[in-house]
C-alpha cells in the first residue's frame, strides 16, 4: 500500500501554489518512522481525561461517548500538529469552545490571522476521507490531515499517527455545507512548514494591502470597491472585528440595513466589549423602527464604555422621538418619564463632553417644544460660542426663541422688550432667507405696535421705517401665513374660504382651534383654554375670514360689532344678548342651534365663524364664552 500523495491533481496544485512536489512513497507506515507520531502512556492518559471532562462537561448537548470520541479524535491530531510544527503555531484554547469546536483549531503564532483546521480520521490509504463543512473553509488557511493507525476506542494504549497532508482551503472546490477531501488531494506533509511560512509572508502583505485599498476607496467614495477588498482581507483573517466595523460602516451607508447590521453582530462575536459596534448597531435598529433592540444595544454599549458622550445622545434622541415611533411606551412609561429620561441622557452626553454643539442643539429644540424659551435660548447662544460654523443650523430655532419671547412679553404688557426680541427674530429670518417667517415676524410687530401705539426702531432699517411711517393702519392680510411654527397648518382652511364653503370652514376652524389648545377629544374650548390661545394663531385664522369674505366675517369684525354695543372683557348678558341679535344667532329670545346658522355670504355681518360648542348640529351657538376669544383678537 502506497502513500501516494500526488495525484495528477495534487502535483498540478503543488506546481501553482509553488510547493515542493517531492513524492513520499512507502509500503505501510510504520516504516516511515520519521513521520511517525506515537501517543501513548501519561500523556494519553491525560488528553483521555481531558476529553471525558469535557463530555461530561457538555452531556446535554450530545451522548456522552460521542462526545468523548469527537473529542479524542480532534486532541489525538492536534497533538500530532504540536509536536510536529512545535512553538510555530499557536493552539485555541479548547476549554473555551462548546464541544471543543469553533472551527479553527492553530493559528500562525506569528500571525493570528491564519487559521490552521485539524482533522483526523482512521481508515485505509485508498478509502479514507476527511469532512470539511463551508464555515472551516472560510475560518482558515490550511487544512492539516491526520491519520490514525489504530481505530479509537476507550480502552486503547497506544496511537499512531501521521500527517496524511495538507491542503490549502482555497484549493478545496466547496459544493454544499460539507466537503469530502480524499487522501490523493492532499500535499506532501513534508512541505507544510514551508508553506505556512510564505503563506505568512505573503497573506501579512495581502492582507493590509486589501485593508489599504479599501480605505483608499473609501476615501474616493467607491463604497463597492471598498467592499469587495475588506471581503478579501476577511477571507484572510476572518476575525478582524475592525475589518467587519469598517463593512459594516459601508453597507449602512448604503442602505444594506441587514448586512450591516450582520458585520456589527460580527464584530460583537469577536469581541463582545466593542462598544462602537453596539452603538453602531443601535442606531440601524433604531431606523428600521425595532425600538427594543435600539436602546438595548445603546445601553449595552453604555455598560461598556460609560464615558461615550455619544451614546448617551442616541439614547436622548430615541426618546426624544419615542411618542412619533412607538406609541406602546408612552402607555408603558408615560409622557413626563420620557421627557426625564431625554433631558437626563442630554445632561449626561453634555457633562462627559461640554462641546457637545448637537446635545445642545437638540436640548435647546427640546426645551423650546415644551416652553422652555429661556433655556432654550441658553442653549442656542452655547452653540454660537462653541462651534460658530453650526450657528447656521441653529438660527431658525434661536430665531423662533426670540419670535416666542417677544410674543410672550407682549402678552403680559412688557412691549418693549417684546419687540426688541421680535426684532432680533426678523433680523435672523432675514439672514437665514427664510422669507415667510420674516413677514410673519413683521406682521406680528405691526399688530404690536397698532397694540401698543408706541415703539421706535434702529432709524437704520429700512424696512421697519416703511412699515411703521406709512398711512395704513391695518394689517395687510394679501399674504396670510398659513403655517404656524409649531407645525400647525391652515391651507385647508384657507382653500374652503377661497372655494365660499363657509361650513365646512367654519367646522375646519373648530378643527384647527381645538388642536391647538389640545382639546380634540373634549370636543369644545373651555375658558381656561380661550385664555391661553395663542394670539398667533387666532390672529391668523381671523386674517383668512376677513381676507375671503371681503370683511364681512371674522373674529376682528365680530369683536368691532361686540365693542360697539360696550362690551368688554366682564361678561354681561345683556349685551351679549345685543351682540347674538345683531349678528344673527338668535332669533326672537332663543339662540339658534348649529344647524340653523347660515352659512352663505348673504348672512348678517359677522355671522361667521360660529363654532359653537362644537359643530353638531344641534350645538348652541357661542353662548357667553366667546367674549375672551374677542378679547384675544
Amino acid at each position: 500500500m502506497c502513500l501516494g500523495f500526488f495525484s495528477r491533481r495534487g502535483a498540478e496544485n503543488a506546481e501553482k501554489y509553488n510547493i515542493s512536489s517531492t513524492i513520499y512513497s512507502c509500503t505501510h507506515y510504520q516504516e516511515q518512522h520519521s513521520e511517525l507520531t506515537v501517543i501513548s502512556g501519561e500523556r494519553l492518559k491525560q488528553l483521555r481525561d481531558f476529553c471525558w471532562e469535557m463530555a461530561n462537561k457538555f452531556k446535554q448537548q450530545s451522548d456522552v461517548k460521542n462526545i468523548f470520541f469527537n473529542n479524542m479524535k480532534g486532541k489525538l491530531g492536534e497533538e500530532v500538529v504540536k509536536i510536529r510544527l512545535g512553538d510555530f503555531v499557536t493552539e485555541i484554547d479548547y476549554e473555551k469552545r462548546i464541544g471543543g469546536d469553533e472551527k479553527i483549531d492553530f493559528t500562525l503564532t506569528s500571525d493570528p490571522s491564519v487559521g490552521i483546521q485539524v482533522k483526523t480520521r482512521y481508515g485505509y490509504f485508498d478509502k479514507v476521507q476527511w469532512t470539511i463543512d463551508r464555515e472551516e473553509i472560510e475560518k482558515n488557511a490550511v487544512l492539516v490531515c491526520i491519520l490514525c493507525q489504530e481505530e479509537f476506542s476507550e480502552t486503547e494504549k497506544e496511537y499512531g499517527l501521521i500527517i496524511a497532508g495538507f491542503l490549502p482551503t482555497n484549493m478545496i472546490k466547496s459544493i454544499g455545507d460539507k466537503t469530502l477531501v480524499g487522501i490523493d488531494e492532499l500535499l506532501y506533509p513534508g512541505g507544510l512548514h514551508g508553506y505556512l511560512e510564505n503563506l505568512k509572508l505573503f497573506t501579512y502583505y495581502d492582507y493590509h494591502k486589501y485593508i489599504l485599498v479599501g480605505d483608499e476607496f473609501v476615501n474616493n467614495q467607491n463604497y463597492q470597491g471598498a467592499i469587495t477588498n475588506y471581503s478579501k482581507a476577511l477571507q484572510i483573517n476572518p476575525r478582524n472585528a475592525q475589518i467587519y466595523f469598517k463593512r459594516a460602516e459601508i453597507h449602512h451607508q448604503l442602505g444594506n440595513f441587514q448586512d450591516a447590521i450582520n458585520d456589527y453582530s460580527q464584530a460583537i462575536y469577536i469581541n463582545p466589549k466593542d462598544a462602537y459596534s453596539h452603538n453602531n448597531r443601535g442606531i440601524i435598529y433604531y431606523e428600521l423602527g425595532y425600538i427594543d433592540y435600539a436602546i438595548n444595544d445603546y445601553e449595552e454599549a453604555i455598560r461598556i464604555n460609560p464615558k461615550e458622550a455619544v451614546v448617551y445622545f442616541n439614547l436622548a434622541i430615541t426618546y426624544y422621538n419615542l411618542n412619533e415611533i412607538d406609541r406602546i411606551y408612552i402607555d408603558e412609561i408615560g409622557w413626563m418619564d420620557i421627557d426625564e429620561i431625554t433631558i437626563s441622557y442630554l445632561n449626561q452626553a453634555l457633562n462627559i463632553n461640554p462641546e457637545f454643539h448637537k446635545a445642545y442643539y437638540v436640548r435647546g429644540k427640546f426645551r423650546f417644544q415644551r416652553g422652555d424659551i429661556l433655556g432654550a435660548f441658553e442653549d442656542f447662544n452655547t452653540i454660537i460660542k462653541i462651534e460658530p460654523d453650526y450657528a447656521l443650523n441653529i438660527y431658525t430655532y434661536l430665531a423662533e426663541v426670540y419670535y416666542y419671547k417677544g410674543n410672550y412679553y407682549s402678552e403680559i404688557g412688557n412691549k418693549k422688550t417684546g419687540l426688541e426680541n421680535l426684532n432680533l427674530a426678523a433680523n435672523l429670518y432675514k439672514k437665514i432667507n427664510n422669507e415667510f417667517s420674516y413677514k410673519r415676524t413683521i406682521n406680528y410687530i405691526q399688530y404690536v405696535q397698532s397694540k401698543y401705539c408706541e415703539y421706535n426702531f434702529d432709524d437704520d432699517d429700512e424696512y421697519y421705517q416703511i412699515i411703521f411711517n406709512s398711512n395704513n393702519k391695518s394689517l395687510e392680510v394679501n399674504n396670510v401665513d398659513l403655517k404656524s411654527a409649531v407645525g400647525m397648518n391652515y391651507t385647508r382652511l384657507r382653500d374652503l374660504l377661497a372655494a365660499e364653503k363657509w361650513k365646512e370652514a367654519d367646522e375646519e376652524t373648530t378643527r384647527v382651534m381645538l388642536a391647538v389648545a389640545k382639546r380634540e377629544k373634549e370636543g369644545w374650548l373651555d375658558v381656561n383654554s380661550i385664555d391661553n390661545f395663542p394670539c398667533e394663531y387666532l390672529w391668523t385664522i381671523d386674517q383668512l375670514w376677513v381676507k375671503y369674505s371681503n370683511g364681512k366675517f371674522g373674529f376682528s369684525v365680530q369683536k368691532r360689532i361686540y365693542q360697539g354695543f360696550g362690551g368688554a372683557r366682564e361678561y354681561n348678558s345683556q349685551i351679549w344678548e345685543k351682540f347674538g341679535d345683531e349678528v344673527g344667532w338668535r332669533k326672537g329670545v332663543s339662540w339658534l342651534y348649529y344647524k340653523d346658522i347660515t352659512f352663505d355670504i348673504k348672512a348678517p355681518e359677522a355671522h361667521l365663524p360660529c363654532g359653537g360648542e362644537g359643530v353638531g348640529e344641534f350645538s348652541r351657538c357661542w353662548y357667553g364664552w366667546g367674549v375672551w376669544r374677542f378679547s384675544r383678537v
